[in-house]
Order: C-alpha cells, then sequence, then structure tokens
C-alpha cells in the first residue's frame, strides 16, 4: 500500500513540473526540471511491489498532464459537441496516466532484479516516444523537452540525438544528485557540474556553426480574423479582402515569398476555380508567391471524394502546389481509422471528415525548397525530418490558434517549434491567424513573437540550409538503441525470474 505522504509528492512533483510548460520565468522553467525528480527517484527507490509501481507512474502521468489540458475546457468553437470533446479529453489524461503508468511498472520489474535506479533514464525517454506514435492517437504534449523550448542553449544536441535525448539528460541530472542525496559523495556533485558544463560548452560551440550563406526574404501575416465569420460565405470575400490589404503592405522588390495561415481561404481553392483565379491574378500582379492555408477536396472517377486540411503555393504566371494535411486532429478533424472501418463514419461529434496526406511535400519556387506542417503537425518529429531529407531548406508552420481563447494554448503550441529547428537544423516561420506568429533559427532562438489577437505584419530574412544534421539523416536511432537495451535487461530480469523460481 502506497503511504498517503508519498502519493503527496508524487502528485505535487507532476504540478510542480507541468508548470515548467507555461510562461513562467525562464530560470524555472529551464532548471526545475533538472531536479524535480529527485523526491521520485526517492520513493521509487523505496517501492517493492508492481502495482505501486504502477500506480504511481499513473498518479504522475495525470498531475503531469491534467494542469496542461486546462485550455480544451475553455474552447471556443461553434458545432461542435462539447460533452464529447469533454469526455474525450478526460479519457486522454487517463490514457496518457496509464502509458506513464505501465512505463513505471516496467522499471519496476527489471529494477528488482538490476538492482540500478538508472533504468528510470532509460525507460522515460521511451514512454514519451511511444506516446507520439501514429498519426491517430500521438500526442505529445507535455514531454519533457518542451520545459526547455526557450532556453536553447540547453538543447543544441538535439542535432545529434533529437529530442529524446534532452529527457534523458534532464533525468541524468536527477539520478546524479538523487545518488549524492543518498550517498553523501561529493564526487556526485563534480559529476552534476561537470554534465551543465557540457550542455552548455555545446551550446556554444553550435552558434557558430550550422551558418548559411543563403538567404531569402519572407513575411508573414497575422490577419486575426475571427473563426466564427471565415467559413461563413457572405464573409469569404471580406476574408480575403483583409489578407490582401495587409500583404499589400509589404516592400515588393524585397520579399521572396508570403505566407498566410491556416484554413487562410475559407473555400476549397483546387475547386472554386472562380476565387482560385482571382487569387492568381492577384498573385501575378505583386510578382511573389504566395503559400496559404486551405482546405482541400479531391475528386476522382469512381472514387470516394476525399477533403484534406492543406496548404497550397501559388507561384506568378505558372501554377499552384497542394500539400496535403499529414495529422489531422483525432476527434476534431477526423475520427481515427474511420477511412477503415466505415461504421465510425456514422459517428458526429461535429467533428470534420479529412483524409490523412500521404506525401512529405517540398514546395520549390524561385532557387529555393521549403515544406508546411500545419497546426499540431509540430508535435510529431517525423514529420518534420521527413520533409527535411526530402530537401526542404526551411520549414513553415501555419496554424489557427483562434478557438483557445486568450489561454496559454499558443505558448505551449509554439514550443514544439524550436525543438525541430534545432533537430533539422532549419529556420522555422509560423504564421497563426490570431497568434503567436514568429520566426526561429536553426539554433532555436524565437525571434519577433506576435501578440495573440492582434494583427501584425512581419518580414524577416532566414537562412536557406541544404546540410542534414545527424539527427535528421538516422532519425530514431536514439530510441532504437534505448529499445535494445531495455529488451535486453527485460530478458535478464525474466531469466533470473525463472531460475529464482526453478531453485
Amino acid at each position: 500500500m502506497i503511504k498517503f505522504k508519498n502519493v503527496i509528492i508524487v502528485v505535487f512533483s507532476g504540478i510542480i513540473l507541468s508548470l515548467a510548460y507555461f510562461p513562467l520565468p525562464l530560470v524555472y522553467k529551464t532548471i526545475i526540471p533538472y531536479f524535480i525528480f529527485i523526491p521520485l527517484l526517492f520513493i521509487l527507490d523505496s517501492v517493492k511491489n508492481k502495482i505501486e509501481y504502477f500506480t504511481i507512474g499513473t498518479i504522475f502521468g495525470i498531475s503531469l498532464i491534467t494542469p496542461q489540458l486546462y485550455w480544451i475546457f475553455v474552447l471556443q468553437i461553434e458545432d461542435v459537441n462539447f460533452f464529447a470533446i469533454y469526455s474525450g479529453t478526460i479519457l486522454l489524461i487517463l490514457l496518457i496516466g496509464l502509458q506513464y503508468g505501465i512505463g513505471f511498472l516496467i522499471y519496476g520489474i527489471i529494477k528488482r532484479f538490476v538492482k540500478k535506479s538508472f533504468v528510470f533514464i532509460l525507460i522515460f525517454p521511451l514512454i514519451e516516444y511511444f506516446r507520439g506514435l501514429g498519426a491517430s492517437f500521438g500526442f505529445q504534449w507535455g514531454i519533457l523537452p518542451l520545459t526547455q523550448s526557450y532556453s536553447p542553449l540547453f538543447f543544441q544536441y538535439c542535432d545529434i540525438f533529437g529530442a529524446y535525448s534532452i529527457t534523458t539528460v534532464i533525468l541524468l541530472s536527477n539520478y546524479i544528485m538523487f545518488k549524492y542525496f543518498k550517498s553523501k559523495n561529493r564526487k556526485f556533485i563534480l559529476i552534476e557540474m561537470l554534465l551543465f558544463i557540457s550542455i552548455i560548452l555545446y551550446g556554444v560551440i553550435s552558434q557558430n556553426i550550422h551558418k548559411s550563406n543563403r538567404y531569402i526574404n519572407v513575411s508573414y501575416v497575422q490577419p486575426n480574423v475571427s473563426p466564427y465569420i471565415k467559413h461563413r460565405s457572405a464573409f469569404i470575400d471580406k476574408r480575403f479582402k483583409i489578407l490582401i490589404e495587409m500583404s499589400d503592405k509589404l516592400k515588393k522588390d524585397s520579399t521572396d515569398l508570403i505566407i498566410w495561415p491556416e484554413t487562410a481561404s475559407p473555400v476549397y481553392l483546387n475547386y472554386r476555380v472562380d476565387i482560385l483565379n482571382n487569387l492568381r491574378n492577384y498573385v501575378d500582379s505583386l510578382n511573389i508567391p504566395i503559400l496559404t492555408g486551405t482546405p482541400i477536396v479531391d475528386i476522382e472517377y469512381k472514387k470516394p471524394i476525399r477533403y484534406f486540411n492543406g496548404a497550397m503555393l501559388i507561384i506568378p504566371y505558372d501554377s499552384f502546389f497542394i500539400y496535403r494535411k499529414m495529422y489531422p486532429v483525432p476527434f476534431v478533424e477526423r475520427i481515427p481509422y474511420s477511412d477503415k472501418i466505415s461504421i465510425l463514419n456514422k459517428l458526429d461529434f461535429g467533428q470534420g471528415h479529412y483524409s490523412v496526406g500521404k506525401e512529405y511535400t517540398v514546395f520549390r519556387t524561385n532557387g529555393f525548397k521549403f515544406s508546411a506542417i500545419i497546426c499540431f503537425e509540430s508535435m510529431f518529429e517525423k514529420l518534420s525530418r521527413g520533409m527535411t531529407r526530402n530537401g526542404a531548406e526551411f520549414i513553415i508552420n501555419i496554424t489557427e490558434d483562434a478557438w483557445f481563447g486568450k489561454t496559454y494554448f499558443s505558448y505551449m503550441h509554439n514550443a514544439f517549434l524550436p525543438i525541430r529547428a534545432v533537430e533539422n537544423r532549419r529556420s522555422i516561420v509560423r504564421c497563426a491567424n490570431t497568434g503567436i506568429s514568429c520566426y526561429i533559427d536553426q539554433w532555436g532562438n524565437v525571434k519577433n513573437n506576435s501578440a495573440i489577437f492582434t494583427k501584425s505584419l512581419f518580414s524577416d530574412r532566414i537562412s536557406l540550409i541544404s546540410e542534414i544534421s545527424i539527427y535528421s539523416r538516422f532519425g530514431y536511432l536514439y530510441p532504437f538503441i534505448l529499445m535494445i537495451i531495455i529488451l535486453y535487461l527485460f530478458i535478464i530480469s525474466f531469466r533470473r525470474l525463472y531460475e529464482n523460481r526453478k531453485n
């Protein structure tokens, strides 16, 4: 039976850590995760029962994720079944708690025979890794690397090992201090100091490499149009008028690309030829390509009609090219597996019926190449990495965060992008209808942060980089190595269990 005191410690550890994802002072956000797991490690060190490991992990996971999802309960979306959303959120919280519970249980099984608390450092990153797998249920809100997003000096090494190595380093710091408090051996203080010196040293060195001698000027428009009117037919013209008036303010001779946000076009542009032609004429008059968010409809002979959330690049005096979103938001843009299980299409929570895109699209124009990711696709490292490997020299994230009102959602949502920028050593431009819009360089530094719910127009000179980082080239090698180690330790544990029972 878990002591009540320990339950309180686990709950408060999760809540205190969750605060590091909010826009609090950087010293708190950056440093707290490196020490917050110490009490948890002491509790786990005293646990002997497998059920207790599972329970502690579940409680910790629920305590960590619940405060971060408060924004779901203040959503501002029309014509949506809020009972379904709230019920789904509660199930999501329980699912995440279950994922941590299983991870802690595996740790307990291995630790029983290996007798090393160090195993925790190997298992925790894999919990986060498996949380992000799959377009249907992947959800990485609340992973440890996001606590470091706005302190890029502390995670430059993820261009080698990826985001999950940040989790490993954070937990390693906790483990070293845990060993110090347990043994009172001062060598662990020295090891902790060497760890931080190594992190900072690599961060400083990285600032002087990964530079580029190729640049373009990109402008991005934050129109701040109410999401409640932009899809209504009576406001379609007004929507485009706002975007065009803001784009007209740009210096035409010093802009290489204009970006409009997610669903800036509220109509299926590839179907509404009349509106598309008007927009193409406008692009021709500017002589500047425009990337705009737009829904897409694919109509093929004797095939089902398919709808996508998407992005369209319109090139002056040329043609247009389309990206179809690969990770639709579960239960908002589509019901998971509804394309494979037809009965699921009968469920109606007010969600969209978008299909899943299949192609890592790279747009090419005026001698440069880039890719677009839409909304919460920034969560998924596989997507940005795939586009980088396909030749993208920078990445654009278009999004619509207006539904979440004046909450901290946009801040948390944006936190994925500095990690993606460093992993792939690519500049990223974020263009949001109501903010936050910003530019992030290849070292993860966030620049030109816009205020939410304001009209804004930005222009930035961004780097074009064609070199492939070690992480972009090898990707999931680090989690794969962790899985091999855990599998090996698991085999040892069951072998010793078998031998004990045999004896």
